[in-house]
């Protein structure tokens, strides 16, 4: 069985501390869409990919001032977008997982 979640990351830790309890052989496999937040560290990418996941479609809620959730702070406009296709580029060291 393969599951999908397109609004993955609510609880992102506490989820993968679930499927982190199920034995390595029997996860399914799933794919996430989740806010950029959720999947910007080699750490979380690592869980994903250790729980089974099988390709991540990371998302943008804004590219203007309004939203927080591409985890870059309170950067604003150019300096948002560079930090933003930085998280991208550093996304590139798990092809496996990335939906392109």
């Amino acid at each position: 069985m393969i599951f999908y979640d397109p609004n993955f990351g609510i609880r992102f830790d506490e989820t993968l501390d679930n499927f982190e309890t199920i034995e390595p052989a029997r996860r399914s496999p799933y794919a996430i869409e989740s806010s950029l937040t959720n999947v910007r560290t080699a750490e979380q990418l690592q869980r994903l990919r250790e729980t089974n996941c099988i390709a991540v479609a990371p998302e943008i809620e804004s590219w203007s001032d309004y939203s927080n959730k591409a985890g870059v702070g309170k950067a604003a406009a150019r300096e948002k977008m560079e930090r933003i296709v930085g998280q991208f580029v550093s996304l590139l060291t798990f092809p496996d997982l990335i939906v392109r």
